[in-house]
């Protein structure tokens, strides 16, 4: 940047033409533009712009036309983009100059999606400028949260999202970018009509209002900088973007503190000349690259959908409510989020999914519908992911606990039933198998087992008391056992079933049966 010193708190400060490839190498210092006319533009999370006109100089302006050309003022760049050549009447020759910050260049870099949940903003914001010469150079906001693009979209679009969503101001320089949870501060300037505001205008805007419902107000200000007309108040009436200050006129009975959200800054002077006071806006976009873009695709839609104006007029009514006999097809769903306070619901192609927090990574329980059945998940693996526990379909429920008034014919396999009661009723047409009976308290130790292979077990104190054993050899056989489960006294079949085999500690003795039929 070219300065020159007029007095006491004045200068001119000249923009310099530098190619992007060799940024560190001047080409030509812009000493040719009006006065009056270089002003930049700024707006927390929105526009960043730089205007001026110039008198057509050889070798300076001519610098202008080539596009890998930039504006360099006071350290930052711009990028010249619209230029307007005028010959007034008078015989003079100018030409005025719209220029965009370097980032407006992210417009260029278009993703096909971008989607991330419960992530930092230094992940998003690198992610999103993957592939660019843009770098985050610093941040401060700590907050984790979502953003979801399914559909193509761009750096500058998403850099923009991300301020929104992370709640985030941004500030850029050159090729950095940096993301605060705000910027500014409260320096103690007042602004007072009479002293150093020049006009003031108040707007009142009840189409938006707070978080208290009241309606939104901002203050244009155009103000005199008393540092420029004398030293001594250099300090005390220093100011950026971003800065909460106090506006005083009496006249409007007004004396309240706000934001600088937007400012007009003379680059030749350094003064700034117009100030905009109130609440930041969430996306402006009104920058000249997305006006012409928005123009160009508002003509491209109205080109395409005209002939369907009449097909939208069959199905709406005079007030533009669809009616529902009218629609007929399949309704064609991307992924979508519909959330209130308890639960979030998502439709993607794989089905729909419902979980118990507004992100996946904070809920604790989910549903997944789709054309396999219902599937349910009240936990996940170390990666993250569901561990699905029970599923509905056509062959059936699978699950980890049934609980049901009444059961009717019903087959039950490797089932274990614990600690339940069946009182007062019949089980009919139920059939259990390679499954284990426990009837009794176990917890105590009192309890009848029966086995998958049908041995049954009687237990007392946690000793088997008595059981019923099935034997391939011999047939099957009943023991008894004494207080502390050693067996004392067996009774089992041999032979051809004719003779009882009778075991005891005193010994053992067989003895023949006599039938009834012979």
């Amino acid at each position: 940047m070219s300065r020159s010193f007029l007095g006491r708190g004045d200068y001119i400060s000249y923009p310099i033409i530098v190619n992007k490839n060799a940024l560190s190498v001047p080409l030509a210092y812009l000493n040719n533009i009006e006065e009056g006319t270089c002003v930049i533009r700024e707006t927390i999370n929105g526009e960043y712009t730089l205007s001026f006109t110039a008198i057509i100089e050889e070798f300076k302006t001519e610098f202008l036309y080539d596009e890998n050309n930039l504006i360099e003022v006071d350290g930052d760049l711009f990028k010249p983009l619209i230029l307007e050549e005028l010959h007034s009447e008078d015989g003079l020759l100018t030409i005025s100059v719209s220029c965009e910050h370097i980032t407006y260049e992210l417009l260029d870099n278009v993703m096909t999606d971008f989607s991330y949940s419960y992530k930092d903003i230094t992940e998003v914001i690198t992610a999103c400028l993957t592939g660019t010469e843009f770098i985050l150079a610093g941040t401060d906001v700590t907050l984790k949260t979502d953003i979801n693009y399914t559909e193509e979209c761009n750096s500058k679009q998403i850099l923009q999202a991300i301020a929104n969503n992370w709640k985030a101001e941004l500030k850029y320089n050159r090729y950095n970018i940096y993301a605060y949870n705000r910027i500014g501060a409260d320096r103690g300037v007042d602004f007072r009509f009479g002293k150093n505001i020049t006009g003031l205008k108040r707007t009142v805007d009840r189409s938006t209002r707070d978080s208290e419902g009241n309606p939104t107000i901002s203050y244009e200000v155009d103000v005199v900088e008393l540092k420029f007309i004398d030293e001594d108040y250099a300090q005390l009436e220093y100011f950026e973007l971003g800065d909460t200050v106090r506006v005083v006129d009496s006249a409007l009975n007004i004396s309240v503190k706000q934001r600088i959200v937007s400012l007009e800054r003379d680059v030749l002077t350094g003064k700034n000349t117009s100030l905009t006071l109130g609440n930041v806006t969430d996306d402006i976009r009104t920058t000249i690259s997305s006006m012409q873009s928005d123009v160009t695709e508002v003509k491209q839609v109205i080109t395409n959908s005209s002939p369907d104006w009449d097909k939208i007029k069959e199905i709406t009514d005079n007030l533009g409510n669809v009616i529902a006999s009218k629609l007929s097809g399949t309704l064609q769903l991307a992924t979508t989020a519909i959330e209130n306070a308890t639960t979030t619901m998502k439709i993607s192609d794989n089905g729909i999914l419902f979980h118990n927090q507004p992100t996946e990574e904070l809920s604790t329980f989910a549903c997944l519908l789709n054309s396999n059945g219902i599937t349910f998940a009240n936990s996940k693996d170390v990666s993250g992911n569901w561990i699905w526990q029970s599923a509905l379909n056509s062959e059936g429920l699978i699950a980890n606990k049934v609980v049901a008034s009444a059961l009717y014919g019903l087959t039950m396999q490797a089932v274990s039933i614990v600690g339940g009661t069946i009182t007062g009723g019949t089980i009919n047409g139920v059939t259990m198998e390679g499954s284990t009976i426990y009837a009794g308290n176990r917890t105590t130790g009192n309890y009848t087992q029966i086995s998958a292979n049908g041995d049954i077990r009687v237990y007392q104190n946690h000793n088997v008391s008595a059981s019923f054993w099935t034997n391939e050899d011999m047939g099957g056989y009943m023991t008894i056992h004494n207080s502390v489960g050693y067996e004392i006294f067996r009774i089992q079949g041999i032979g051809s079933g004719n003779e009882v085999d009778i075991q005891s500690a005193e010994g053992s003795w067989s003895m023949g049966v006599q039938g009834q039929d012979k």
